[in-house]
């Protein structure tokens, strides 16, 4: 995941003689959890400005206070409702999915996964 941090910190010298500036972009965290099996749901709303987004599907999740190994895949589109075949992407347990550096859709970005009350890790920038 690209790390969108100024370098305020370091002097002018220390950047080479370059002066950073912060990023024009700022993260915004569209976690959840799949809410019914089988059913495409909206992580995020349809954004002109979006310039990228990630979606990780943790390998171990928590369940009833016990760490419990996750064997769920999820799916995601940013150009259609997601669903289980292409174009929408799959993402497997302990994977991501971060759109490419050029760009990605903008229309909303969905999930649909196979098991009630997955979690999902979401950012949009």
């Amino acid at each position: 995941m690209q790390n969108f941090a100024s370098f305020n910190s370091l002097s002018n010298a220390e950047q080479g003689g370059q002066v950073a500036q912060e990023s024009p972009f700022s993260l915004t965290d569209r976690s959840g959890t799949i809410t019914t099996a089988n059913t495409a749901q909206q992580i995020a709303p349809a954004n002109t400005k979006r310039r990228g987004f990630l979606v990780e599907n943790p390998g171990n999740v928590l369940i009833n206070q016990t760490l419990t190994a996750n064997t769920h895949s999820f799916w995601v589109s940013d150009v259609s409702t997601a669903a289980k075949t292409p174009p929408s992407r799959e993402v497997a347990p302990g994977e991501s999915y971060e759109s490419p550096s050029g760009g990605c859709g903008t229309g909303q970005l969905s999930i649909i996964g196979t098991t009630d009350n997955q979690p999902f890790i979401a950012r949009e920038w």
